[in-house]
């Protein structure tokens, strides 16, 4: 059961590790300033950018240094109830629970992540104040300079 900020805030501030794992984002007014649970909410991404990849033509490789389980990035596009048509591959677009995320025209860099047997990334479902929204978090310690790759599947 988690409690209601408004109600019981020092209650609140003690249950980030519980909302995390149930796939809930703390609220950020709400929750301590060493709150690591916030990285969606608070929309500061790491220092990114995309270059040449050897593993498809562009990848996304960070800018500095990135430590394992620090939130990177945010996937962002149209959000669509239906599955984009002419869409080969699912390229750039994200299934969400109740919606799609089509990134093929319009998106964040993070549609430049590419899949790659090993990863150093992953995908995090979470609900952000009541949406449904992807942010993608490291899995390991990412040098400057390296790609980050994710699993689809």
């Amino acid at each position: 059961d988690i409690p209601n900020p408004s109600s019981d805030l020092d209650s609140y501030q003690k249950k980030c590790g519980e909302r995390s794992a149930m796939c809930f984002e703390c609220i950020p007014e709400y929750c301590s300033k060493e709150c690591s649970n916030c990285g969606i909410s608070k929309n500061v991404w790491k220092n990114v950018q995309v270059g040449r990849s050897d593993i498809d033509r562009k990848g996304l490789f960070a800018s500095e240094p990135i430590k394992k389980d620090e939130y990177i990035i945010e996937y962002l596009g149209l959000e669509t109830p239906d599955k984009p048509e002419n869409c080969p591959d699912n390229k750039y677009v994200m299934q969400m629970k109740h919606h799609y995320i089509d990134a093929r025209y319009k998106g964040s860099l993070a549609r430049y992540i590419n899949q790659y047997p090993e990863t150093n990334a992953k995908f995090v479902k979470k609900i952000v104040n009541g949406s449904e929204r992807c942010g993608v978090f490291a899995t390991q310690d990412i040098p400057k300079g390296k790609e980050i790759t994710c699993y689809y599947g």
